[in-house]
């Protein structure tokens, strides 16, 4: 079980980013860990249907989209006592997020005069079938993907309402280790994303407007779990 977890320790290839003679290292690519931390692996939905149905039941799940080569948990697997992820690393908290989004220098939607509404684009991302703009879509991920290197994957996310992936290809969205128990929301937990113009959402005066189900699926990137101070 040791040698298990240092391999999988090993493969999670991460970027150091550092502001003020602070550190913080995250994946460059988004985690596809199958087994929680014990060596139990997470339960594998085979539909997108199946996938909610498990999760409505407070359990955790995991599914794999072959079509987008992509891993989408609920958040009950990163929540989980058995421990999510490998040892060594953990999954960020939206403070974490905060600090990892000004070290990319992404913009607040204050900071970029983009009403933060707006910024949400909620048509555009529940709209699978307008692919007007996703080739300029792809191209800005690109450009700011080689300034920073935090290179983020607009995978989407699995949603309880249509019950299908949605903004694949438009919206890079993680889980944040958070739930919303203290607002009397057992049931839901925040999230954080980078919309098609790589305007964050989840910024931390404004992190309360960015939640979901629990159950709904979503891409996860893992913190080094460790902070240094250099200086």
């Amino acid at each position: 079980m040791e040698n298990k977890r240092r391999k999988i320790h090993e493969e999670l290839e991460v970027v150091a980013l550092t502001e003020w003679g602070e550190q913080y290292s995250i994946q460059t690519q988004n985690y596809k860990g199958l087994s929680f931390n014990n060596g139990e692996l997470i339960q594998k939905a085979e539909t997108i249907e199946e996938f909610l149905e498990i999760g409505k039941e407070g359990k955790p799940c995991l599914i794999q989209l072959d079509e987008v080569n992509e891993i989408f948990y609920n958040f009950y697997a990163i929540s989980d006592s058995r421990g999510f992820a490998p040892e060594g690393f953990r999954v960020p908290s939206e403070k974490d997020w905060s600090w990892i989004f000004h070290c990319l220098n992404v913009k607040t939607p204050e900071e970029a005069e983009v009403d933060v509404n707006d910024s949400l684009e909620e048509n555009y991302v529940c709209d699978n079938d307008d692919r007007d703009y996703i080739e300029d879509t792809v191209e800005i991920y690109e450009t700011e993907n080689f300034k920073n290197n935090f290179n983020a994957k607009p995978s989407g996310y699995i949603d309880q309402w249509n019950k299908e992936l949605l903004a694949n290809e438009k919206h890079a969205m993680y889980w944040t280790s958070k739930d919303r128990s203290g607002f009397n929301a057992p049931d839901d937990a925040f999230w954080v994303g980078l919309n098609s113009s790589y305007i964050w959402l989840g910024a931390y005066d404004n992190i309360r407007q960015t939640f979901k189900s629990k159950y709904e699926g979503m891409a996860v990137r893992l913190l080094k779990d460790e902070f240094l101070v250099s200086k």
